[in-house]
């Protein structure tokens, strides 16, 4: 991947259902943006978190995670990770 080119390669080599870009209020510049994707498969879920940490996005350094279904079902993106 090139650098720019991360999230998209993520975001369109597996099939997703959400997209969301969130930002949380006065949080450190580097952990500010989290997007969060719903992944279709978890199978694709897997891959998209092991081929996206560590890469960049927007100048940034991704850390990829799991995140708590339940919280984001209902749009609480603030937890700590």
């Amino acid at each position: 991947f090139k650098r720019e080119n991360s999230f998209n390669a993520i975001s369109n080599a597996f099939t997703h259902h959400a997209l969301i870009f969130f930002q949380i209020p006065g949080a450190p510049d580097d952990e500010a943006v989290r997007i969060f994707l719903e992944f279709e498969r978890v199978k694709s879920a897997i891959q998209a978190v092991i081929d996206s940490n560590g890469r960049y996005f927007g100048g940034r350094v991704v850390k990829a995670c799991f995140y708590n279904l339940e919280k984001f079902s209902i749009l609480d993106l603030a937890e700590q990770v």
